[in-house]
């Protein structure tokens, strides 16, 4: 795989610009650990996006770190090597990863504002369920149960007759393409 390339405008490395004091590379705070592994050269590679939303308007992408010297710790250059993917930057990542001791690490980051897992709501129908309570469900379009879309629907916002609501009561899968509902019981004197 070719080298991440600062060039690339979606995705690139945000690396802190290089200072020409004698800061020590090893120095506790994250922003001189940052610019001790500007000097070493370690860096990304380009983000890797998961093919499946981790929820609602948000993915998982990954990137492993390259230039990583010998005898460096990994899992700690990891938590202070910072990026930018999609023009939000990162101090660090969610989470590192390590398959073996001498093995690649692997940063982990949760971006937000993914238009491709921000779906939304068909038409809205609804009747009665019980007294005082009215079932309003609606479709989430595009999405199946099939691609992960429980996830995204679990998680997915909607405003109901001016009431709004983080996430739906329930999601539903129906018919032969496994078509997703999203349900909520709302409070309703008239039923």
């Amino acid at each position: 795989m070719e080298p991440f390339k600062p060039e690339d405008e979606a995705l690139k490395a945000s690396r802190p610009a290089n200072d020409s004091s004698d800061e020590d590379a090893t120095e506790n705070t994250s922003t001189g650990e940052a610019a001790g592994n500007e000097r070493l050269g370690v860096y990304w590679e380009a983000p890797i996006p998961a093919e499946q939303c981790s929820a609602y308007g948000m993915r998982e992408y990954h990137a492993k770190l390259k230039n990583l010297p010998f005898f460096s710790n990994g899992m700690d250059v990891c938590q202070n090597t910072p990026i930018e993917i999609h023009g939000q930057s990162f101090a660090s990542p969610d989470r590192c990863d390590r398959r073996w001791r001498l093995g690649m690490v692997t940063g982990y980051w949760k971006v937000r504002n993914q238009q491709d897992c921000s779906p939304q709501w068909g038409r809205f129908s609804q009747g009665c369920i019980a007294k005082g309570i009215r079932l309003i469900e609606a479709p989430l379009p595009g999405v199946t149960a099939a691609e992960g879309g429980f996830q995204i629907c679990t998680t997915a916002p909607a405003t109901i007759k001016g009431w709004r609501y983080d996430h739906p009561k329930s999601c539903k899968e129906r018919g032969w393409f496994s078509k997703l509902y999203g349900q909520w019981e709302v409070g309703d004197p008239s039923c």
